[in-house]
């Protein structure tokens, strides 16, 4: 066994095999999933980064972390990071951009469960993770999501029934 071909792992095989199971997660979570400390699992990575078996992608301000090889599209990518990374809400708000007919009525609900302010800051955190795009119209700021395959997209709906109606 040579240091450029290290051959297979123990660690390694239970970091895929977590990697696996839970996609897009961050090295202190792997930590803990894994019972591996970070400074090895650090290592571990790189290793299996190089031989193309793990990919990453920055998610300000963590590191996320997938097996298998990195997706070639930047929509592939995306993909992987909303249906991963990001909790109900951030989904919720991707999605609901998606569909322009309900981008206002989708907006008006989260400003309505959590704070406007909130709302806005989690929009500019999507601007500058790519996943979505905004574009002012005088002191407007119109966002958008930008394109998600299909396949990934919901088979339910974000709009509940109050404001789809």
């Amino acid at each position: 066994m040579t240091s450029r071909n290290p051959g297979p792992h123990p660690r390694r095989d239970r970091i895929l095999a977590v990697l696996r199971e839970t996609p897009g997660l961050g090295l202190r979570e792997l930590s803990r999933a894994t019972g591996i400390a970070t400074g090895c699992l650090g290592f571990h990575l790189s290793v299996l980064a190089r031989q193309r078996l793990v990919w990453r992608v920055t998610l300000s301000p963590r590191l996320l972390h997938y097996a298998g090889t990195r997706p070639t599209e930047d929509v592939a990518v995306r993909c992987q990071i909303v249906e991963h990374a990001l909790d109900d809400i951030d989904q919720g708000l991707v999605h609901a951009l998606a569909c322009p007919s309900t981008q206002k009525a989708v907006i008006a609900l989260y400003a309505g469960r959590i704070p406007k302010s909130t709302v806005q800051a989690r929009l500019y955190a999507l601007c500058r993770r790519g996943l979505l795009s905004e574009r002012r119209s005088g002191r407007c700021v119109l966002y958008e999501a930008l394109p998600l395959r299909t396949a990934t997209m919901p088979t339910q709906s974000f709009v509940p029934a109050e404001v789809a109606a």
